[in-house]
């Protein structure tokens, strides 16, 4: 009597091991799949929350990409725009890359800035993450089912060249040259003599005169710095060199090789006193490159770039 009153009031058929101890092992492990079930659902449901923040950020960020795109189309009609046309033309599309900047570094999920570049994956392979990359009629056959064991001892690293300070305004509005040599060619630019890339430094250097409240001194510079950065990089892509230039967290310009490796290397140098060299002109060669390094089925293998040959 006692246990049919239990369950009238629960609705249950089994509220304890006495009741039916298999019975309510099934019924415990169908509890917990539906728990993790009903949880998957909700971590569906936040990740859906997460991307559609971050459709509504890639909208805008259309948006303005059209509006520029339609500013730079009137400001190629050479027959009716004027300086000043082109100049309020530049600054809208500056205005417009601002924003841009500012969504990218404060839009967040939670906590988790979505467009910053934090999210992005960055590391090296070890264990279960190696990939099997080729074999040839001389390869022996491993000695177990599983294949050869890999060891990593050193992982593989890029050449590279790191400015020892940050480019001043003073120095950008005088006019600075850059020479980088690759793999026997070389790239040559100088921010006096690259039309475009002077209107648009005189155009940031304009805003810091007129109202230096509103465009400081440092993001100025940090401005500037970033767009020689990318003209350098076009510049080198246009000459066939296999660099990367960009400006590090520390605001300073950085040249790596694309390639990883002890082999590939390049030399920079720029008319600027103390940002490659005590002085100017001074030929900075890269470093830091290495190959990766390591054992396979216990032998020791040969490194290149980011290969293990063995």
């Amino acid at each position: 009597t006692k246990k049919n009153l239990e369950r009238l009031s629960s609705g249950l058929k089994i509220n304890s091991a006495a009741d039916s101890p298999a019975e309510l092992m099934i019924s415990e492990q169908m509890r917990t799949q539906i728990s993790g079930l009903n949880q998957a659902v909700k971590n569906s449901e936040t990740s859906i929350s997460m991307v559609q923040t971050a459709e509504g950020v890639l909208s805008e960020f259309s948006s303005m990409l059209i509006s520029m795109r339609q500013l730079a189309l009137h400001a190629a009609n050479d027959g009716a725009a004027d300086e000043n046309m082109l100049q309020a033309d530049q600054l809208e599309v500056e205005e417009l890359l601002s924003t841009m900047d500012r969504i990218a570094v404060s839009t967040q999920f939670g906590t988790k800035i979505l467009f910053d570049g934090s999210n992005a994956v960055d590391g090296v392979a070890v264990g279960d993450g190696l990939t099997f990359y080729s074999a040839s009629p001389v390869t022996q056959q491993a000695p177990t089912k599983q294949g050869y064991s890999v060891d990593i001892e050193q992982v593989a690293a890029r050449a590279e060249v790191n400015a020892g300070r940050r480019m001043s305004l003073e120095e950008i509005e005088k006019g600075a040259s850059f020479v980088l040599k690759e793999n026997n060619r070389v790239m040559g630019m100088d921010t006096n003599e690259e039309r475009n890339l002077k209107k648009n430094i005189q155009q940031l250097l304009g805003n810091f005169r007129r109202s230096p409240e509103t465009f400081s001194r440092e993001n100025t510079e940090a401005r500037l710095a970033d767009l020689i950065a990318r003209s350098l990089q076009k510049k080198a892509d246009e000459s066939g060199l296999s660099v990367i230039i960009a400006i590090n967290e520390n605001g300073m310009l950085t040249v790596k090789h694309k390639h990883y490796g002890s082999r590939p290397n390049f030399a920079v140098s720029t008319n600027l006193s103390g940002l490659f060299g005590e002085k100017s002109e001074t030929i900075k060669l890269s470093s830091g490159g290495q190959d990766v390094s390591g054992y396979i089925g216990g032998d020791l293998a040969i490194g290149e770039g980011q290969f293990l040959h063995g």
